[in-house]
């Protein structure tokens, strides 16, 4: 995400590093995991999903590595904030995990009509597992061949262009907020169910332009039905190669989805690097890398201290689009 001014960022850092595990006795992880113990790791969301099946892919490889169980445990509801709360009040001796995705779950606590229990002090990021950035795309036939061609008409026309999202102050939403901010472009912003609901929309003419996770329109790429115009990441994407990031194209605005393991604040800082370690090791297996590339996730590994930053660069920027929104909605 775009980066906001570093001392609001480098406040969030440090606040969210002093709720962290450092406070913890030398010896506290001198025998983590024991034997005979289960590592719980709550899943916020249902079955069969993405957040699921990328944590179902990584918890055998951690339990082959660890020594003891680690089971995937779903606890959906109220958008993940159910399952998210539980591991907020979990007991901090890494035994349970859960996973924490960014930014749903900043969302969710900036969100004071959510009034959720936690924030970002109520966890310990272990690491970042995968982080799926959006991309902005449109059909074959649009006149808009560049980014830049996008940008500048919706500067000269603002509205005449509908953006599609997959809901309201969803992360597809907040990443045409982003670009609006950056650019000046302002696009008639029109809200779907979700990813299928928006790509049909896009594909039938109703919209213009989309802002979703590449994975979502692979097929309508190779099809030659749709063309991506810019990823939303510092680096390009591995599955639409040759496709330029925003940043690259004069726009320095990252947007993606990540997906931390966390565990409850005060877990011992011992436990969270074994934790981390194993983590990485596992992700740099060649079955870790076959296994998440056939679900089209993209693995991108920071510890625990590279995820804190992140978060809190991340809030930074989420929160100020949240309350701008909030307050637009009341109007």
């Amino acid at each position: 995400m775009r980066r906001l001014p570093a001392i609001l960022a480098a406040s969030l850092v440090a606040l969210l590093l002093a709720a962290g595990p450092q406070a913890a006795s030398p010896a506290s992880g001198a025998a983590f995991p024991e034997k005979g113990k289960i590592i719980t790791v709550i899943m916020p969301w249902p079955a069969g999903g993405p957040n699921d099946l990328g944590a179902r892919v990584l918890a055998p490889l951690v339990e082959k590595d660890l020594g003891v169980p680690v089971q995937i445990v779903n606890k959906p509801g109220a958008g993940s904030q159910v399952g998210i709360t539980q591991l907020a009040q979990a007991k901090p001796d890494g035994y349970t995990l859960g996973v924490t995705a960014l930014p749903t779950t900043i969302q969710l606590y900036v969100n004071p009509e959510r009034k959720a229990i936690f924030d970002a002090k109520s966890f310990v990021p272990v690491a970042t597992h995968t982080l799926d950035p959006l991309a902005i795309a449109v059909r074959a036939d649009s006149p808009f061949k560049t980014l830049r061609e996008l940008v500048e008409f919706a500067k000269a026309n603002p509205g005449k262009l509908r953006a599609g999202t997959g809901g309201l102050l969803t992360i597809t939403h907040f990443s045409i907020i982003q670009l609006e901010k950056a650019t000046g472009a302002k696009f008639s912003v029109v809200h779907f169910e979700g990813g299928p609901q928006q790509m049909t929309a896009l594909l039938g003419g109703h919209v213009d332009v989309n802002f979703d996770f590449p994975p979502q329109f692979m097929s309508n790429l190779k099809s030659g039905e749709m063309r991506a115009l810019g990823v939303m990441d510092k680096v390009e994407h591995p599955y639409v190669p040759g496709v330029k990031t925003l940043t690259a194209q004069g726009y320095p605005i990252s947007s993606a989805t990540a997906r931390v393991w966390s565990a409850p604040a005060r877990t011992p800082r011992e436990i969270v690097e074994i934790l981390g370690r194993s983590i990485k090791k596992a992700m740099d297996t060649e079955e870790h890398k076959k296994r998440i590339g056939e679900l089209w996730m993209v693995p991108r590994f920071m510890d625990s201290d590279q995820t804190t930053t992140y978060w809190a660069e991340t809030e930074a920027q989420i929160r100020p689009i949240m309350e701008e929104e909030l307050a637009k909605q009341k109007k």
